[in-house]
């Protein structure tokens, strides 16, 4: 009977598996002290496994586990080895630099113990993945970095997934990625005729749109509710933002939800959208004769990010409206001092059909959103070529500062023992310590 054996002893005690390949790891079992492992198994001896993250997550996959035959004169039931085989399929489905729990299963006349307990960390195959935006620093460069402190082998498996956990955290506290590529940003138009740009510096601006106008209403006469909102990927807060993919037509008839969905596809127009819409038991939709000609990709996204009312009787348009830019401006530029550099730039006060924006008519500066008629949307590419210096230090010393955190608690900065009292580190609260934020100050742009 398999009792004796000692489970946290076996060798390897952690099993290396890369995503997208199956790769067999042969394992020694161990005994306990002063006994022998030969003869503790039979050949009826059946072999399983079990793949979680620990306690009580589910299981995450169930590997092939055998006896190991080595040239054919092995059994590996005599001697302990077992080999056991994650495989491609169920490897791609973990996290690349995570780490899980493999127990492996002996039973024998139908009872069941563990005669293995080990580890496995999971590596991402070479170039199978590529964060976006990008690392603000290098793995070389970052593990050059530390050279001022001793990290296990364990600890370096780990540096990928801090790297990017630091990044992350540097691109919320500052507002911006700083990854160089193109952006397309909303702005309301202040009083003095400027906007600013999150993603500085400004490379260049390829367009700033205006003057918002209805391209489609989309309305269901017959149901008791109906709106429309866009359907998406991706997530507002996130370095990539919202992808727009197409329509979803909610609709209530007596009760019963309805949702289908119309997606958007390459070149389509909104006067073909309209169509497909139409096509749509209970939807009607109706695109202006110029504006239906524009791509669906110019529709204005603040738009239908909020669902739209779409019965006649919704407020305040009776329908759902959709808005396209009608104008691009053709006197913007820079503020004078440095615009490229700070995200300054002029575009001029923005007219409606009854009157200027501001001084008389200024009743007009009520209306939030896109509909205002100083609100514009530009294009423009920003952000840097190379990530400045202080900014990959600072990432380093983030990534050390969570290998610090690991190790101890840092969050209390001290207690006593006769009247119990604490006192927490506010350091520590902070998203950012202290000296990570000092190096960042001047890439931070500021909520308005």
């Amino acid at each position: 009977m398999p009792y004796v054996v000692n489970p946290r002893a076996a060798t390897p005690n952690v099993i290396p598996a890369y995503q997208g390949v199956t790769t067999d790891t042969v394992i020694q079992l161990a005994a306990q002290t002063g006994a022998n492992i030969a003869g503790m198994f039979t050949s009826g001896t059946t072999l399983s496994s079990v793949v979680w993250e620990g306690q009580s997550q589910l299981t995450l996959s169930t590997p092939s586990v055998a006896w190991y035959t080595a040239g054919g004169t092995q059994t590996g039931y005599d001697v302990g080895q077992v080999v056991i085989s994650p495989v491609a399929g169920d490897v791609s489905a973990l996290n690349p630099s995570g780490q899980y729990r493999v127990l492996i299963y002996g039973t024998t006349s139908g009872e069941q113990v563990v005669i293995a307990d080990c580890e496995s960390n999971v590596l991402a195959s070479p170039g199978s993945t590529s964060p976006s935006p990008p690392d603000l620093v290098t793995y070389d460069y970052c593990l050059e970095q530390l050279t001022d402190i001793s990290l296990s082998a364990t600890q370096i498996d780990r540096l990928p997934g801090l790297i990017g956990e630091a990044s992350s955290a540097i691109r919320s506290w500052c507002n911006r990625t700083f990854t160089q590529q193109t952006y397309i940003e909303s702005c309301d138009v202040e009083l003095n005729g400027e906007i600013r740009l999150t993603e500085i510096p400004i490379n260049y601006i390829s367009r700033i749109q205006s003057n918002p106008q209805t391209a489609i209403t989309i309305t269901n006469n017959g149901a008791n509710e109906a709106w429309v909102v866009f359907a998406t990927t991706g997530d507002s807060t996130g370095p990539t933002g919202i992808t727009i993919t197409g329509l979803i037509l909610n609709s209530y008839t007596s009760g019963v939800l309805s949702s289908p969905v119309v997606s958007f596809t390459a070149n389509m127009t909104i006067s073909q959208l309209a169509s497909v819409i139409g096509a749509v038991s209970g939807w009607t939709a109706y695109a202006d004769s110029v504006l239906g000609l524009y791509n669906v990709s110019e529709l204005i996204p603040q738009d239908a990010l909020i669902g739209k009312g779409a019965t006649p009787n919704d407020q305040p348009d009776g329908g759902a409206n959709l808005r396209v830019y009608t104008s691009n401006i053709t006197d913007a530029a820079p503020h004078p001092q440095d615009g490229m550099k700070t995200g300054l730039i002029w575009v001029g006060r923005q007219y409606q059909d009854v009157g200027p924006r501001w001084g008389q008519g200024w009743e007009e500066l009520n209306g939030p959103g896109p509909q205002a008629p100083g609100f514009v949307q530009v294009t423009y590419n920003g952000g840097y070529a190379t990530i400045p210096r202080e900014v990959q230090l600072a990432t380093v010393e983030l990534v050390k500062a969570a290998y610090e955190r690991l190790k101890s608690e840092l969050l209390l900065d001290s207690e006593g023992a006769a009247e119990y009292k604490y006192k927490i580190n506010p350091e520590m609260v902070d998203m950012l310590p202290r000296n990570v934020r000092q190096g960042l100050s001047r890439h931070k742009v500021w909520d308005a």
